[in-house]
Order: C-alpha cells, then structure tokens, then sequence
C-alpha cells in the first residue's frame, strides 16, 4: 500500500480537490494521511485555557472539512490536528515517516515549501491535486533522485 501526505488548511477549495482526486481510480491501494496544522492567536500565553479551546476548535474544523469531502472511500484516510505552523507540520511528518507522496492542492504551493522540509534521505514524490490519480510505484534508487521542478512530478532530495 502507498503512503501520501497531505497539509490542509481546511478550506472548502481544498476540500473539493482531494474529494475529485480521491473518487478518480487508481492502480494502487492507498493510504491518505491529512495534518491541520493549527496555532492559538498572536500574544496569547501558550497554557492550557488557551491551547485546549484552540485544539478543540482545530479538530471540529478538520471534522468538518472531512465530511465535505463526501462519499468518497475513506476507509485510508487518517486525519490529524497538529500545534505547529503548515512547515513544521510538514517537516515534522517528512522526518518521523515514510511517504511515497505528498499531494499539494496546486503547483503554486511549492514555492511555499521550505528548504529543509524534505531531506535527502526521503524519497517522497511531490503530485498536484489537480493531476490524475495515477499515482506510479516509486522506485528510485538515491542517487537518481532530481531537484524540484515546478510544474512537473520530480522527487525531491536536498
């Protein structure tokens, strides 16, 4: 089974993208993990009457978010809420996990990647939602790996 990771912000866009991706056939089972990285307001004190309504209030959205995505087969799609920016969500996940992908909702998106978020030693294909869901096996060995190139699928190594 692959792996793929994909950070939303819980908008209704995002929401509508991975609910096309997901219903288009694929040749392979897949295993779909999605983080909503949150953050409590600007200046407020990081203790417990603050971080716990802004958890709650995280995991309702992405609830929310993933019943937008309707009847698509979400027997393999894990969701979490995570207290950390969208990069170190996506860092964090690259370093403590193997994926075969990470989906993002647009090419434009890449730009917004940060430099050390995927290490050299994850060999993780980067694919637009807005793609086929063909998603090939990723079979690369390391010293084949590419830079990321914008608008086309590369596998990433820094």
């Amino acid at each position: 089974m692959q792996t793929a990771l994909f950070i939303t912000d819980c908008s209704v866009d995002t929401a509508l993208s991975l609910r096309t991706w997901l219903a288009q056939p694929r040749h392979h089972p897949l295993r779909l993990r999605v983080v909503y990285p949150y953050d409590t307001p600007a200046g407020e004190p990081l203790h417990k009457s603050v971080c716990q309504p802004a958890r709650t209030e995280a995991i309702a959205r992405l609830a929310n978010w993933t019943a937008m995505l309707g009847a698509v087969d979400t027997t393999c799609l894990h969701t979490e809420v995570l207290f950390a920016t969208p990069s170190v969500a996506l860092s964090s996940h690259l370093l403590i996990r193997d994926y075969d992908y990470l989906l993002l909702d647009d090419w434009s998106a890449v730009d917004q990647l940060p430099q050390n978020a995927l290490p050299g030693k994850i060999r993780t294909v980067v694919r637009s939602l807005r793609e086929t869901a063909y998603l090939p096996k990723v079979s690369c060995p390391p010293e084949a790996r590419q830079e990321l190139a914008v608008g086309q699928e590369a596998i990433l190594g820094v």
